[in-house]
């Protein structure tokens, strides 16, 4: 026979009402203020993609700079059945101004683990290094771009809030998310994770149920995330639509969690 005191005490019975009210107070907070945020990033990608290419405050200013150097190489990351994880990243080749046309030189950095059945995936990455009225920096282009591209080239650049978000190297155009837009997805995800929070403290979820549910929740919130920061940017009306039959699932699975929770 379970004990009353620790057959249900703490990991399969609802938390008190007063950790409840916290959980929600606390989590409804984190949410508005994360909304806010989507907001903010929204409008700034709205405003980036209204703005005229021009060299005055609010426009995506153009710039003319000069390939410096290239290189190539992979990302790689490994999983290890045992004994832990390695990873690593592979420069091949940089060619400088004063070489003749090509690769040479590099680093090489290899990280790794030997126990165990290991997997590793690899994704191969080209990048320019531009130079542009004193600054440089190195920008990741396609492989016909990183094939053709040589050093002294010229480079036409554009920026938007100071950071590259176009670049044109002989006829080959690479576009870069402005930095609005990167904060959009992680943002939304803080969003995600404090409705799940909100909505255990709302149904009063065991913590059992909340280390479970929670790992499931973060999963399907990268998917949400990924989906809604689309819709988002390609129709607001759209985005409702995924938003409200998102709200229906939610509700259909608080009011089941509710029901197995009910005093019998």
């Amino acid at each position: 026979m379970k004990s009353q005191r620790f057959g249900l005490s703490w990991y399969d019975v609802p938390p008190p009402v007063w950790i409840r009210v916290l959980l929600v107070l606390v989590s409804g907070a984190l949410a508005w203020s994360a909304v806010g945020n989507v907001v903010d990033a929204y409008r700034g990608t709205l405003d980036y993609r209204a703005a005229s290419v021009c060299d005055r405050e609010g426009c995506v200013r153009p710039a003319v700079g000069e390939v410096l150097d290239r290189r190539t190489g992979e990302r790689c990351t490994t999983s290890s059945s045992s004994g832990g994880t390695s990873g690593g990243t592979v420069t091949i080749g940089g060619a400088g101004p004063g070489m003749a046309g090509g690769a040479g030189g590099g680093t090489v950095t290899i990280g790794g683990t030997t126990a165990g059945g290991t997997t590793t995936t690899c994704t191969t990455y080209h990048q320019l290094r531009v130079g542009w009225q004193g600054d440089t920096s190195w920008l990741e282009v396609e492989r016909r771009a990183y094939d053709e591209a040589r050093p002294g080239d010229r480079a036409e650049l554009r920026f938007w809030q100071g950071k590259a978000v176009r670049l044109e190297v002989r006829g080959h155009v690479s576009t870069y998310p402005p930095p609005t837009q990167s904060r959009l997805w992680p943002w939304m995800m803080v969003v995600w994770l404090a409705l799940g929070l909100l909505l255990a403290g709302a149904v009063g979820m065991p913590p059992v149920f909340l280390l479970f549910g929670g790992f499931v929740w973060g999963l399907v919130g990268m998917f949400v995330a990924f989906v809604a920061g689309l819709l988002l940017l390609w129709s607001v009306s759209a985005l409702f639509v995924f938003l409200g039959m998102l709200a229906a699932v939610l509700a259909v699975v608080g009011l089941h969690q509710r029901w197995i929770l009910r005093p019998n």
